[in-house]
């Protein structure tokens, strides 16, 4: 069954189409063409994500959603300023698993440092203004581009 509701006061500042669609036993919100369940972690590519070897990541999604499936360890090495590897995977493109550090900049954004540019932007052509998607499963960061 699948329920569509449109936003007619366009509170929002436009139209907003919002899409459910119910499973057996799962409620899936689907907005804008992203499953945001799917890919808890969005975000809009800037140019200097993809003008250089750092992806920065929205802290809150990030805090939510990254750490914690972390140890105390990684938090604790993550908090005093110091970076930690983790494993990539880009689903998109085989299940290609890449180790890139992951660090706190300053307290206000969280930082994927490494071959970012070479493995993801270069190979998959990535431009500003396209979505990508993170989400953290089986002990890696996962990534699609999304949009």
């Amino acid at each position: 069954m699948e329920i569509t509701y449109h936003d007619f006061m366009k509170t929002e500042g436009g139209d907003k189409r919002v899409v459910v669609r119910n499973r057996p036993s799962t409620s899936t919100a689907v907005i804008d063409g992203t499953n945001a369940i799917e890919w808890p972690i969005q975000k809009c590519l800037s140019i200097s994500d993809v003008s250089v070897s750092v992806l920065c990541l929205p802290l809150q999604q990030s805090q939510e959603h990254i750490l914690p499936h972390l140890t105390v360890d990684q938090r604790r090495a993550l908090s005093n300023g110091k970076h930690i590897d983790i494993d990539v995977l880009d689903v998109d493109e085989g299940y290609v698993t890449w180790e890139m550090n992951l660090k706190l900049s300053n307290s206000s954004q969280y930082h994927l440092l490494g071959s970012w540019k070479a493995n993801f932007v270069n190979r998959k052509r990535l431009k500003a203004g396209q979505k990508i998607g993170m989400r953290w499963r089986d002990g890696k960061l996962q990534f699609s581009r999304i949009g």
